[in-house]
């Protein structure tokens, strides 16, 4: 398990901030805790920058987290927050 901050998410992926990334094509299930809210997704790592981390490209989100993913990408547009957490 691997507990970093994401940042730069959209509906479609995310950046993961972390030392030590996963290599190129790599798959992973994240578990992303914003507030009160968990959302899972699987996903592919797409870009990998050393000791600085990774992109990954969302490849399976089902109908319930991707509503919660878009609550709080909305949320954080209309408060004018960046999109890292």
């Amino acid at each position: 398990m691997l507990t970093s901050t994401v940042s730069d998410i959209s509906l479609d992926g995310c950046y993961v901030d972390t030392l030590q990334p996963f290599p190129m094509g790599a798959r992973l299930e994240l578990t992303i805790m914003h507030a009160d809210s968990e959302i899972r997704v699987r996903g592919t790592v797409c870009s990998v920058h050393a000791r600085m981390g990774m992109g990954v490209a969302f490849v399976e989100v089902d109908n319930e987290n991707r509503e919660r993913l878009e609550r709080v990408i909305t949320a954080q547009k209309e408060r004018g927050v960046g999109d890292s957490f």
